[in-house]
């Protein structure tokens, strides 16, 4: 697999996305977080127990249950990610059973919903700072989507969701033309897709490899997927890659045991309420 950031370059990478980086979160709210995230992630499991559905866990949830079987402490959420094959019919199970107090996040869901994976979301709370465009903003577990795909479509596929993201932004009226003109252009948007193309049909690279939908778009080579493989977490278990720790060394870089320096130690949000009704 080529290379990819190392750990302080993926988090810097995080923050670009996500804005919103803090040092601490109180204790008492932290816990709630973890608690709900765990609570939300077993109703999920059992929906996809019952119709056969495959996901991995990916990133800072992979990366802990790795390491120490626990949350990293300034994480706050769950990161998994569902086989594009099963992607659809797990979105319509999940609507369908997960219990009331969890709302499903999708366009199906909301219209104005744009990111491109969706959200198991705790009706019962509110995280800060949210993007103020969702009708719910608790407490969540992000579902992302598994592509499997050649090596050499890649970096196509990743300048053509780049595009659609901001296609849905400006379709919800969440920015205005000129911002979505400011946006392709800054990130090269349409350069990268003929790039991508290009690259697609000139290079020699036919590895497979699965494409993880998140914003910062990681992949891991198809060959360190399967057998999937049950590790334990808190107080669960989660499937994800045979070889996590090939899946970790390229996501992060092969120091990805070793705490990062204090000043990457952030956490998204500042601030959890809970309804108390």
């Amino acid at each position: 697999m080529a290379n990819q950031k190392n750990l302080s370059g993926y988090l810097q990478n995080c923050k670009k996305y996500k804005k919103f980086n803090y040092k601490e979160l109180a204790k008492d709210e932290l816990d709630y977080l973890h608690g709900t995230d765990l609570k939300i992630l077993a109703e999920v499991q059992k929906v996809f127990k019952k119709h056969s559905i495959r996901y991995c866990a990916v990133g800072g949830t992979l990366l802990g249950a790795f390491t120490t079987q626990h949350f990293i402490p300034w994480d706050e959420d769950i990161d998994i990610a569902v086989f594009e094959e099963d992607y659809d019919r797990m979105i319509d199970a999940l609507i369908d059973e997960v219990p009331e107090w969890i709302e499903i996040q999708c366009r199906k869901t909301d219209e104005n919903y744009y990111h491109e994976w969706i959200k198991a979301c705790d009706k019962n709370s509110a995280v800060y700072p949210n993007n103020g465009v969702y009708k719910y903003q608790g407490c969540w577990v992000d579902i992302y989507k598994l592509r499997k795909m050649e090596r050499r479509e890649v970096e196509l596929n990743i300048a053509l969701d780049h595009r659609a993201y901001l296609l849905r932004r400006l379709e919800i009226g969440n920015i205005d033309q000129e911002e979505f003109d400011r946006r392709m252009a800054e990130s090269r948007v349409e350069e990268r897709i003929d790039e991508g193309r290009k690259t697609a049909e000139l290079s020699q690279d036919f590895d497979e490899v699965y494409l993880i939908g998140t914003a910062s778009k990681p992949f891991v080579e198809a060959k360190y997927v399967f057998p999937l493989k049950e590790y334990p977490f808190e107080n669960t278990s989660l499937t994800s890659f045979g070889d996590a720790e090939a899946y970790l060394t390229n996501h992060y870089g092969g120091n990805f045991r070793e705490l990062p320096p204090e000043e990457d130690r952030c956490i998204a949000i500042n601030k959890v309420v809970i309804n108390k009704e």
